[in-house]
């Protein structure tokens, strides 16, 4: 699918922006889609990326609101993650915005110095934080994908 984008990109791009993107936002998030799939999915979305860089400001928002209203069972968090930090690395002028949004997400808690497992992320948040677990399970896991890129 990307070999259209890097061939013919005034021609193709327009299409694949307006046909496309609410299925790749689906196929993105899926539990159900990993390796080989999953790579070309990324591999596509990083020439799309690059191919107009302004599209970036859509695409990790309208992912995230794909994301939040599918079902948990039908949403792989860490899909969504390794999608959001292939963004920030085809077009790294969105990193510090991207950082700043999902940071702010974690606010630790210091009195519980250690995270207690995956399920327990409420330990690990200061009381009052108006984020959802789900949310700032999200973050975690954005923040750390992007860590592993720099």
């Amino acid at each position: 699918m990307s070999l259209p984008l890097e061939l013919a990109l005034s021609v193709t791009f327009p299409s694949f922006e307006h046909d496309l993107l609410d299925d790749i936002y689906n196929a993105t998030h899926s539990p159900l889609i990993s390796g080989l799939a999953l790579e070309s999915l990324f591999r596509f979305c990083a020439a799309l990326v690059q191919a107009d860089n302004q599209i970036t400001n859509r695409i990790v928002p309208n992912l995230l609101i794909s994301s939040e209203k599918a079902q948990k069972a039908e949403t792989s968090p860490a899909n969504v993650a390794k999608y959001v930090a292939l963004i920030v690395k085809s077009e790294r002028g969105v990193a510090a915005g991207i950082i700043a949004e999902y940071a702010k997400h974690l606010k630790v808690n210091t009195s519980n110095s250690y995270l207690l497992g995956p399920t327990d992320v409420h330990h690990f948040l200061q009381k009052g934080t108006k984020s959802k677990p789900s949310l700032v399970t999200l973050s975690l896991l954005i923040v750390s994908e992007l860590g592993r890129f720099t």
